[in-house]
């Protein structure tokens, strides 16, 4: 099956001045937002985030274009 990229926007609803942060992730499907919460649970907490706004399609070029942090892309879980 073919593993595609996308972002997941999340953010903090308890504080106005949190904003947003964004992580790219590798699926085989494109998850929900709540799939994405469950998916990067452990990351989110970390970021201090609660909520993922939205879960964006993205191209190998947009993934690797410096945005995102992709030096371990090789251990990266795989969303199924």
């Amino acid at each position: 099956m073919n593993t595609n990229y996308y972002e997941c926007e999340f953010t903090n609803t308890e504080s106005e001045d949190w904003g947003t942060y964004s992580i790219c992730i590798k699926g085989e499907r494109m998850p929900t937002p709540s799939e994405a919460e469950a998916f990067c649970s452990k990351d989110i907490q970390a970021l201090g985030a609660n909520k993922c706004l939205s879960v964006m399609p993205l191209t190998y070029e947009e993934a690797h274009d410096g945005s995102y942090d992709m030096d371990r892309e090789d251990s990266f879980p795989i969303f199924r």
